[in-house]
């Protein structure tokens, strides 16, 4: 647990959640800014590859979607030529997008850079999170391209979250 010192309180940091000096849990409003600030403390330039993993997934889990697609922006930047960050992050990237209502983002960076890049980030998460983006945007057919690539990956035996999104092809096909 890392003690955070901001605007004159005492909080607390772990594992993705903010808390105050009485170790409660701090509401997203509250955790806002103080998220901001414990960011600002911190070289990411210096952290190792997996440290920084291992921060997106902290941010994450602790529901810090806004903070966590700026880290996971900033690893672009830092670990653009190793192959397994954008392999690891992308599909979580993508469903960050999505969580904040910007699928029609999602579909343009794939359209216009990541599908480029194809051979060394295939991935069925990457595929579902892209099926499930053109979803959102009523674009049926190439959800169910980026499904069916998914179930090839898959290797014909679809895990949860394929089985939603077939789900939800199948009732907008109806």
């Amino acid at each position: 647990m890392k003690k955070i010192e901001y605007l004159n309180e005492t909080y607390y940091y772990d594992k993705g959640k903010f808390y105050n000096r009485s170790f409660l849990e701090l509401s997203k409003k509250e955790r806002n800014s103080l998220c901001e600030y414990f960011l600002s403390t911190i070289d990411l330039r210096t952290f190792e590859f997996e440290e920084f993993i291992e921060l997106s997934n902290e941010l994450d889990n602790g529901e810090n979607y806004e903070h966590c697609v700026k880290i996971i922006e900033k690893g672009f930047e830092i670990y653009f030529d190793k192959r397994d960050y954008a392999k690891l992050m992308l599909p979580k990237l993508f469903r960050l997008y999505r969580l904040q209502g910007n699928s029609k983002k999602v579909i343009d960076l794939w359209e216009s850079f990541w599908i480029k890049k194809v051979n060394f980030i295939e991935s069925s998460a990457l595929y579902i999170v892209i099926g499930a983006a053109y979803c959102d945007e009523n674009r049926i057919e190439q959800a169910k391209y980026f499904a069916n690539k998914a179930y090839g990956l898959q290797c014909g035996s679809p895990n949860e979250y394929l089985s939603n999104l077939y789900m939800r092809i199948n009732s907008m096909m109806n």
